[in-house]
């Protein structure tokens, strides 16, 4: 069986055969590794054969919590032995977001300032940190594929008879 795993935070903005037909085959298990950051982060992998191991082992240990989360149980259990998604398609992949800010803090700037667009020919954008994707304002969303604006908009849209 052939695996690929997106987090919610990522958002496919073009077709993802060619990265699909060259992973075919070729790797066992490919992640991601965060610029200038060690370990594998888990919002886009991919992997061929049977992984189970690695949530019966965390859940054979009692479920442990540790600090970093999934990606420290997925990235130990592999001991590092993984494909870096972003070194085999490094124009494919884009990074959005304040990286390690959050919305409270006070040197948080928001990236659409710089009115980011994703550079071509990038397929997938991880939105790391802040803001998230549904917190995009529709203005600031303007690089998105149709269909992809059209799905975020849905989700954050509320019907007028609904409370929060």
């Amino acid at each position: 069986d052939r695996v690929l795993y997106l987090d919610l935070d990522v958002l496919p903005i073009g077709s993802l055969d060619l990265i699909l037909a060259t992973l075919n085959g070729t790797v066992p298990f490919a992640g991601l590794r965060r610029p200038g950051k060690n370990g594998l982060w888990s919002d886009v992998m991919y992997w061929e054969g049977d992984y189970s191991h690695i949530w019966l082992d965390w859940y054979g240990a009692r479920c442990p919590k540790p600090e970093g989360g999934d990606r420290i149980v997925i990235g130990d259990a592999l001991d590092g032995a993984f494909t870096d998604l972003c070194e085999l398609f490094p124009s494919q992949i884009a990074w959005f977001g304040a990286l390690d800010a959050s919305p409270d803090a006070a040197t948080f700037q928001h990236p659409m300032h710089n009115h980011w667009t994703p550079p071509e020919g990038a397929k997938l954008v991880v939105m790391q940190g802040f803001p998230k994707p549904h917190q995009l304002e529709r203005g600031e969303r303007s690089w998105l594929p149709i269909e992809t604006d059209h799905l975020l908009h849905a989700r954050t849209s509320r019907p007028e008879n609904v409370t929060a």
